[in-house]
């Protein structure tokens, strides 16, 4: 299996049925053309062609509909892709073959339908342009980079993504797109940081065809971990150990690296500040109560002051969500998944009244299924069986079919882990005996 095929395998992980609608009516840079004649006009023009499967059904697509709002996103499709808009069922054989099924899913791929690059739900703007630029650098000529040329990352960048596309030559391929991700900045400030996520998803992809891959991020990984340490970091070298974690699929050493430092030293505290912000669920799950709690002594106030910026910048569709830390953006489930989490934080420690505050200033917000089955879920995992009942009896009295439909299937959940202890419990007793 080549490497891009991999690439489109990955895809069928996110396959979901979607209702048959006609296509979104999006201005922008969509030509109005089906794909066989999009990939013609793409030969003809040899450009790659660039599809966006969407929904207009779909929540998720109509709020990344918006980003075709952005004229330099919306010029730089237009001069440098053929593309076009499909809905899935409409096209059934084109959606299968590229694994979006499950829109909104975006592909590169060349006019000869080789698949070059994919994302996979809704991405910024900022995203979609800096990850297919990036995509298509030497898509057209790629040499091997000597002399001066030896010193342009973009060079090697055009080179790694040459030897991509083939497949066959991993280990060239690693050295080209690690050359990009260790030398970037000398000649190109911000190069690092534009196409980290990039390099490191390709590379991560890569370890299915050379071993020296994994190493190859474990030892910078470690380099930034040092810089982390003496206090000399960057936000942003705080952000790398994390997507650095997140491609090795090693994302608990985050964990255990912020359990490692301590509230006492303020440079570590501010690391630590930084990192709750993006490791919050991790962090929760391994039951380090006490320094969340230190770290935000007062969820409910953060919470709000969080629905009042997200709210404030849905009111204008040219601002973005507001920043949470370096390349963290807030949402709406991020601030409900967030407060859940401190929820449980609080009812940890005790603090049953602040924790249903905490759940009330939520859900008069946020009143889905969804919402009342995550605060569920949390109280579930404290074996607040209780707790998690009342929890769902209210959600029933207010939620509409599908919501009620969501909630009733997680009291049944509830009552059956409940029943589950039990018998555990009279278990350990009898053994006892």
């Amino acid at each position: 299996m080549t490497i891009p095929s991999i690439l489109l395998a990955a895809g069928f992980a996110l396959l979901a049925a979607a209702p048959p609608s006609s296509a979104l009516q999006t201005e922008g840079p969509f030509l109005p053309l089906k794909s066989q004649d999009a990939f013609a006009r793409a030969e003809k023009e040899g450009l790659p062609v660039l599809i966006w499967f969407s929904d207009p059904e779909l929540p998720e697509c109509l709020r990344m509909a918006r980003i075709f709002e952005d004229e330099g996103l919306t010029s730089w499709i237009k001069k440098n892709t053929i593309c076009i808009q499909v809905h899935p069922k409409e096209e059934p054989k084109l959606a299968s073959h590229y694994a979006a099924q499950a829109p909104p899913a975006t592909v590169l791929v060349q006019n000869t339908r080789q698949l070059i690059e994919r994302l996979d739900g809704v991405v910024s703007a900022d995203k979609f342009l800096s990850t297919f630029e990036l995509a298509i650098t030497g898509l057209r000529t790629a040499v091997l980079p000597e002399g001066e040329l030896a010193k342009d990352p973009y060079a090697w960048l055009a080179w790694g993504n040459h030897l991509f596309t083939l497949g066959n030559s991993p280990e060239e391929c690693l050295n080209a797109y690690t050359w990009v991700l260790d030398h970037a900045e000398e000649t190109h400030p911000g190069l690092r940081a534009r196409s980290l996520e990039f390099l490191l998803k390709r590379i991560a992809y890569l370890k299915l065809g050379t071993d020296l891959a994994t190493p190859r991020l474990i030892q910078r990984r470690a380099d930034i971990q040092r810089l982390i340490v003496s206090g000399k970091a960057t936000e942003q070298n705080i952000y790398e150990l994390i997507r650095f974690n997140f491609w090795l699929r090693q994302e608990k050493n985050t964990t255990d690296f912020f359990a490692q430092l301590t509230n006492q030293d303020e440079v570590q505290k501010g690391i630590r500040q930084i990192l709750i912000w993006h490791d919050l669920e991790q962090i929760i799950a391994w039951r380090n109560y006490d320094a969340v709690r230190e770290l935000v002594p007062d969820p409910k106030q953060a919470i709000l002051q969080r629905f009042e910026a997200f709210a404030a910048s849905q009111k204008d569709a040219s601002k973005p969500a507001p920043l949470l830390a370096y390349g963290l953006r807030d949402s709406r489930s991020r601030i409900v998944g967030d407060a859940a989490l401190h929820y449980e934080a609080l009812l940890f420690s005790g603090l049953g009244k602040q924790a249903s505050d905490l759940k009330d200033v939520v859900l008069s917000r946020v009143t889905t299924g969804r919402a009342y089955v995550i605060f569920m879920a949390k109280s579930n995992r404290l074996k607040l069986y209780t707790l998690s009942k009342s929890t769902g009896d209210a959600g029933m009295e207010v939620l509409g079919p599908k919501g009620q439909k969501m909630v009733g299937t997680a009291l049944v959940r509830s009552e059956n882990l409940a029943k589950a202890d039990v018998i555990a419990a009279e278990k350990t007793v009898e053994d006892g005996r």
